[in-house]
């Protein structure tokens, strides 16, 4: 705002000493023509002058890359400083070249004597001041400038200027006809625009975006904010349902193990599929009376919490029962793998000799599976020696 006011004292002192004439020095622009008024301010604010001579415009000569630089750099130097003091140099368009470069408007990439496309000296004028003068004032939806679509190199200086209320377009669809030359007197009323805001042309293009909806109401400042409890929570979160994700299975049951020595570490695998993880497993066996009991972690017992379970083969193992895993998913869907037992804990003595004392029998040998410990009782059939010991 305060660049603003600097241009318009500027301009003012311009009408203050004279400048602004009743009549501009241009022979070939007259007062009849729909851009006399645009030439006239571009003229009284210092922008433009004469080509080839004082009193020729040239209004309908198209503009060159080089014209539009020096324009560029006019623009910006009489926003900033409220004057424009740039001076010709060699060649003439040398030293606007220099200044825009230094300015960050344009870089020195342009064939200056070679016609100005419309897109070209967009790109240029889109730059030619600071943004806070080029604030958008019109609703231009991306892509919906029919022939600059959204994409286009130089989408975003002429999005940019449609925005502004700079540019409106050629035709009532507001094509910009990007690749097309532009005219010295079709700058001229964009030259208006760019430094007086009240001419921009104001106009919208494309979807409107949805506004949010409205408070139905305004929450008093005072007003006691009570914590969510988790049943509201709940409420509001996403759902997760079964629905949302493949059948809960399991696709691997665990082997059964058939027979076994003392002190064998027999294991025990289960894999599920589907559901949502993560899973939660629990070993256990199974009671007709108590249902299902989870094995605790013991000496004998390990990993009743993971897809593995671990059993010692162990005469002192209590272990005897069915056992199955059970296996719930983070929906709380439960499934159950098959049954299993563990091998039956079998005692086998092969005895090599035995004799007879009295009414007892000694035997000498060696246990082939299982164990036997003191104090307990063992029965022995050997119906081919005719004894049989309980």
């Amino acid at each position: 705002m305060k660049r603003l006011l600097v241009m318009l004292l500027a301009v003012m002192m311009l009408i203050a000493i004279g400048v602004t004439a009743t009549e501009i020095p241009f022979k070939d622009v007259k007062s009849d023509k729909w851009y006399y008024g645009d030439v006239k301010a571009a003229y009284e604010l210092g922008l433009i002058n004469g080509k080839n001579s004082a009193d020729t415009f040239l209004p309908d000569d198209n503009m060159t890359y080089a014209e539009a630089i020096k324009l560029a750099a006019c623009m910006n130097q009489l926003y900033c400083t409220g004057a424009v003091t740039l001076k010709n140099g060699i060649p003439w368009y040398q030293t606007y070249i220099d200044y825009c470069c230094e300015s960050d408007i344009c870089r020195d990439v342009y064939e200056y004597n070679d016609f100005a496309t419309r897109c070209g000296y967009m790109e240029i004028f889109a730059n030619a001041l600071p943004d806070d003068a080029l604030a958008p004032i019109n609703r231009v939806a991306d892509d919906s400038i029919p022939d600059v679509p959204f994409d286009a190199p130089y989408a975003k200086a002429v999005y940019k200027l449609y925005r502004a209320g700079i540019l409106a377009g050629v035709d009532t669809e507001h094509n910009c006809n990007p690749n097309a030359n532009i005219k010295r007197s079709e700058v001229a009323a964009i030259l208006t625009r760019m430094m007086d805001e009240s001419k921009r042309v104001s106009f919208s293009m494309g979807e409107e975006e949805p506004k949010a909806d409205e408070p139905l109401f305004e929450i008093p400042e005072d007003a006691e904010i009570l914590p969510e409890t988790p049943e509201e929570i709940k409420a509001e979160e996403k759902a997760d349902t079964p629905d949302m994700y493949e059948p809960f299975e399991i696709i691997i049951q665990p082997d059964m193990v058939d027979s076994a020595d003392e002190g064998d570490t027999l294991t025990y695998t289960v894999k599920a599929s589907g559901g949502k993880t993560p899973y939660t497993y629990s070993w256990g066996t199974r009671d007709r009376y108590n249902g299902f009991t989870e094995f605790t972690e013991s000496d004998y017992v390990k990993g009743a919490k993971t897809n593995t379970l671990s059993l010692v083969f162990d005469i002192d193992n209590a272990t005897t029962s069915q056992f199955y895993c059970k296996i719930t998913d983070a929906l709380g869907q439960e499934v159950k793998s098959e049954s299993l037992t563990i091998p039956e804990k079998v005692f086998i003595f092969k005895p090599e000799s035995f004799t007879k004392e009295g009414n007892g029998y000694t035997f000498a040998g060696r246990v082939e599976k299982g164990a036997v410990r003191i104090g307990e009782t063992v029965s022995m059939h050997m119906p081919s020696q005719s004894v049989e010991v309980y």
